[in-house]
């Protein structure tokens, strides 16, 4: 689904082909046109013509698949999702007939790291919009295109204590917003999350429990898909001297790291199904 701005709602929407396009009007100056099958690399040319007919005539019976909305669920021929009270997400697979429960769940926790690694503090408290109640509004709704608003307000520490060892006791508003999209024949869940990010030393998180058993996951970053282990080993120490391990130890972490960077998408999988 592409948008383009117009004015008027007068004509049809066509490809290069003159086949009709199924489209659908947001408002009077924003368009939402589908479009299928575009080259990679590549491009399609649509037309706006005049007509007698208004645009939003007769388009039932274009598109077979549509998406449909009823109170805090949305659902095409791909995927049904379910706005839980707290702000989570219910994904229903119709194509794999595997259901994710509790998605997107919003995670906090304290950073006493520096600016390259993550750390936490001595003393951590993690707070999540599991036992909060979220305010769910449906923004858009049409055959083409569905959209949520997900706003979430967490209380949280302002800071770090002074000695970096705990989370403060004094709490802020932090607001989240979160817009799900849903298209029409597309299996794909589409987010925008913003945040006004009024406190510090922290690490904000969105949690999509997958409950699939593997070993990796990759993560596409800018000019690469990376694999990591999602357990990795421990270090072995045994074979440094002890002059040279007083050096390395001290400036390396503990432990292994296990956050990593990702650009574009994070892919977990065991070769029978998957979520990215």
């Amino acid at each position: 689904v592409i948008t383009i701005k117009t004015k008027g709602d007068s004509f049809k929407v066509i490809d290069s082909e003159e086949r009709a396009l199924p489209h659908q009007k947001e408002n009077k100056d924003t368009l939402h046109i589908y479009m299928d099958k575009i080259p990679a690399l590549g491009y399609k040319t649509i037309y706006l013509k005049s007509s007698q007919k208004k645009s939003k005539d007769n388009q039932d019976n274009i598109l077979l698949d549509k998406v449909v909305v009823n109170e805090n669920i949305m659902e095409n021929q791909y995927l049904q999702i379910k706005i839980n009270e707290n702000g989570s997400i219910d994904v229903w697979d119709k194509v794999n007939k595997r259901e994710y429960r509790d998605l997107s769940v919003i995670s906090d926790g304290a950073d006493a790291g520096d600016e390259y690694n993550y750390s936490f503090p001595e003393n951590n408290i993690t707070i999540t919009n599991e036992n909060i109640k979220a305010e769910i509004e449906v923004v858009e709704k049409s055959f083409l295109k569905a959209v949520v608003k997900i706003s979430i307000i967490l209380q949280l520490p302002e800071s770090l204590t002074d000695d970096r060892k705990n989370r403060s006791k004094k709490l802020r508003d932090f607001p989240i917003i979160n817009w799900v999209t849903l298209e029409a024949k597309s299996p794909i869940l589409n987010f925008r999350t913003v945040v006004k990010n009024t406190v510090k030393d922290h690490r904000l998180r969105v949690l999509f429990p997958t409950g699939i058993d593997t070993k990796y996951s990759f993560a596409g970053t800018q000019f690469d898909v990376t694999k990591h282990e999602i357990t990795p080993k421990t270090f072995d120490n045994s074979d440094i001297s002890e002059d040279v391990k007083r050096v390395i130890i001290g400036a390396r972490e503990p432990e292994p790291i296990t956050t990593f960077p990702q650009y574009y998408f994070v892919d977990v999988n065991n070769k029978e199904r998957g979520i990215a």
